[in-house]
């Protein structure tokens, strides 16, 4: 299923916690970046599910990030 579930969701925990945790962003990004080579490799999503997965995880959680104080 377009787009990967598993991934945007990796990546939106990975990047909100980095928001807060700067010194965890590259963990947090390979953790994610395991998620969705592992959705690839076994076979449940194609390249383009995982990319588009991780686009709107990244972008989910910028926007969340920023809109907080308006909230």
């Amino acid at each position: 299923s377009f787009p990967s579930g598993h991934t945007t969701a990796g990546y939106v925990l990975a990047m909100s916690f980095s928001y807060n945790y700067p010194a965890l962003f590259y963990p947090l990004i390979g953790l994610a970046s395991l998620i969705g080579f592992s959705r690839t490799y076994l076979g449940f999503h194609y390249p383009l599910d995982v990319v588009t997965g991780a686009a709107i995880g990244v972008g989910t959680a910028y926007i969340v990030h920023h809109m907080v104080p308006f909230i």
